[in-house]
């Protein structure tokens, strides 16, 4: 087994992007279902997809492998990201494919 850096970067939308409605409605859906513990495998799967939509690099099949990947602090900053938040990468994390 070894182990691999996987790099995640994130490009969140804008202010002026069209659709801002459809993704904060998308962020609270999952935000309530999270918070309420009644989270599925399914929910999971849908969000990890509609976190792909910002995903940069890398990008396909490996980005989403890569957000299977990201450790707790990672993930809530890539919210933080997607939210209009600072930054637009996540540090680095070892994966293991």
């Amino acid at each position: 087994m070894t182990d691999m850096t996987i790099k995640v970067e994130f490009k969140a939308p804008s202010k002026d992007s069209p659709g801002y409605l459809k993704r904060m409605r998308r962020a609270i859906e999952f935000g309530s279902i999270l918070k309420s513990g009644e989270a599925t495998p399914e929910l999971l799967d849908n969000l990890v997809n509609f976190l792909a939509n910002y995903v940069t690099e890398p990008q396909g099949d490996a980005a989403i492998t890569a957000l299977w990947e990201l450790t707790e602090e990672q993930f809530l900053q890539l919210i933080d990201v997607v939210k209009g938040g600072s930054g637009n990468a996540v540090p680095p994390t070892n994966a293991v494919p």
